[in-house]
């Protein structure tokens, strides 16, 4: 399908988003937590960066009104997707190690 293969193209890219693991780690411990990372993150976006200007006519910097959030939500999206996915993955893998192991009344009937 075709929403299967977007996810395995974006999971890819997500194996090169590592290098960048040690310099997030540092970071995401000196902010100690999610949200006071996303807020440096976003800080350093609004201070650094045009990511919240509003592009006018004729401007070549920023956004079109809605388009940084949007870029924000399909960032999000994509590792909620990978996130379920995974969470697939773990319950079907326990789901087969379990058929694999017969419940104790079963082994217990079996060796008699």
């Amino acid at each position: 399908c075709i929403h299967c293969k977007q996810l395995f193209l974006s999971q890819a890219s997500m194996q090169h988003d590592t290098k960048y693991d040690e310099v997030l780690l540092n970071v995401a411990g000196q902010c100690g937590g999610i949200a006071p990372l996303l807020d440096t993150f976003f800080s350093f976006l609004y201070r650094k960066t045009d990511f919240f200007h509003i592009m006018a006519e004729g401007e070549n910097m920023g956004f079109h009104d809605g388009v940084a959030e949007k870029l924000v939500l399909r960032a999000f999206r994509k590792y909620e997707a990978a996130s379920a996915m995974a969470r697939q993955e773990r319950s079907a893998a326990g789901a087969a190690a379990d058929g694999e192991r017969l419940p104790p009344a079963a082994a217990a009937r079996e060796a008699t």
